[in-house]
């Protein structure tokens, strides 16, 4: 791969033959059809973990920040899947001619990611009493947790086309251990080997542009394998994410930034009615707030004032 970047830094990419373009759209719908189908239905009570001031505004607002997988609190997730992601990229270099057309560069390209998608996930939980979750991101149980219906989370299983940016929302439940990431990449990695036609009439130039179209369905795959499987340990988070992903160029007017710890953050705020169709306003969507226990109980006051500003019934109980 060409190491010739614009003034901006931006390698550019070659211009893909029109002959080529079926083979790229087919592998395409195969990517979003593998994606989809690790979706899940929720059946049970969905729970979030956060701040006493970010819970005014998720209800206030009814929006739900989803935060970019580049600035996420732990960096090890993606180190988790690009580990997996080397060692099979090594074992099918090795063994296919045609996967070296796709991969040989593979990690050197990755670095452009972010110009090709952007990425976004707001993180849920099954687990009502987990620790870690009210440490990590219930302002160490000074916070409170939000317990909401299944209702909230009927993403649609059959996303039309030409959705806003901010509505083309997956609902995955997290995986623990390496066996799922290496399946999924694996399935990739054939369904890539097959999509490949004959090239031997192209242009070294057509054979460039091409196999760049390839890695970006491949960069896709890892992508979500990134955010939806973990190490074994933190299997008992039993975590649940809404993932905002689309194109870079249709995202990036989406964008919003905030501070946290000194440090801008990248966000994309769409509404629940939005993302899963269903607003947490809605009677039945917020089943209740269970406070940390270290909430004052002028604070408590404050919440439950707060909730009849809203005109919202909802039970508030306090972590003993």
């Amino acid at each position: 791969m060409s190491e010739i970047t614009d003034v901006h830094g931006v390698a550019p990419e070659p211009e893909l033959p029109s002959q080529l373009k079926p083979a790229i759209q087919k592998l395409s719908n195969w990517v979003m059809q593998r994606l989809r189908s690790e979706e899940i239905v929720i059946t049970e009570p969905v729970y979030h973990f956060t701040s006493l001031d970010a819970c005014r505004s998720i209800i206030s607002s009814d929006e739900i920040w989803h935060t970019s997988i580049r600035q996420l609190n732990d960096p090890d997730e993606l180190a988790f899947t690009y580990s997996i992601l080397r060692r099979v990229l090594r074992y099918r270099m090795a063994s296919s001619e045609v996967c070296r057309l796709t991969l040989n560069g593979f990690e050197t390209t990755a670095r452009q990611f972010p110009q090709w998608f952007s990425t976004f996930i707001a993180s849920f939980s099954l687990a009502p009493d987990d620790s870690n979750q009210w440490d990590k991101y219930g302002d160490s149980e000074r916070g409170v947790r939000l317990s909401l219906s299944p209702s909230v989370f009927s993403v649609e299983q059959a996303v039309p086309s030409g959705l806003p940016p901010l509505e083309q929302v997956f609902v995955s439940a997290v995986r623990y251990g390496p066996k799922g990431v290496e399946r999924i990449l694996n399935e990739a990695i054939d369904q890539i080997e097959h999509s490949i036609p004959d090239l031997s009439q192209h242009s070294q130039a057509d054979v460039v542009a091409f196999a760049v179209e390839l890695q970006k369905q491949l960069a896709k795959i890892f992508i979500w394998t990134s955010i939806t499987n973990k190490r074994k340990k933190w299997l008992r988070e039993r975590e649940i994410r809404l993932i905002v992903t689309n194109d870079s160029k249709l995202l990036n007017s989406c964008v919003r930034t905030r501070l946290r710890n000194g440090k801008t953050i990248k966000f994309v705020a769409p509404t629940f009615k939005q993302a899963c169709k269903a607003s947490i306003r809605a009677t039945g969507s917020l089943l209740g707030l269970q406070l940390g226990k270290y909430v004052t109980n002028t604070q408590e006051q404050e919440i439950e004032q707060f909730l009849v500003q809203q005109e919202l019934k909802v039970p508030v109980e306090k972590v003993l």
